[in-house]
């Protein structure tokens, strides 16, 4: 999520809290890069994540910013707010080599932008499956 009310941090990290106690680890794949106009992100197909993600939307309703009631596309940003130009050479470079992988998604990390500089505020890990 983009943006949460900072005001509501304690009920926030709870949310988080109960829904990580719950998830298992989350199966990733990285197909690909994809532009972004101003930058270059990682596709990351997870239908467990969607669901999860779905879920904590739920929880947040009344919370989420415009852009956070969009639908979801999941991906890493690699490179952002550049000219279109800088975007595109990488997009380029990434794209001709890239070769898909698989990952494992572990928990959750919420974050408080400062006007510049993020500080992490906690972490709440998926139990680990033995």
């Amino acid at each position: 999520f983009h943006k949460l009310p900072g005001d509501e941090e304690a009920r926030i990290c709870e949310i988080l809290e109960d829904t990580s106690t719950e998830q298992p680890p989350l199966p990733l794949h990285f197909p690909g890069v994809q532009p972004l106009g101003g930058g270059v992100a990682v596709q990351v197909e997870a239908p467990e994540l969607l669901r999860m993600r779905q879920r904590l939307a739920s929880a947040f309703e009344g919370w989420l910013s415009p852009q956070d009631q969009q639908r979801f596309r999941p991906h890493i940003t690699v490179q952002n707010k550049v000219q279109k130009e800088t975007a595109a050479a990488l997009y380029a470079q990434l794209s001709t080599s890239w070769k898909a992988f698989d990952g494992v998604g572990e928990g959750l990390i919420l974050w408080r932008y400062r006007g510049g500089p993020w500080a992490r505020i906690d972490e709440f890990l998926f139990p680990s499956i033995e």
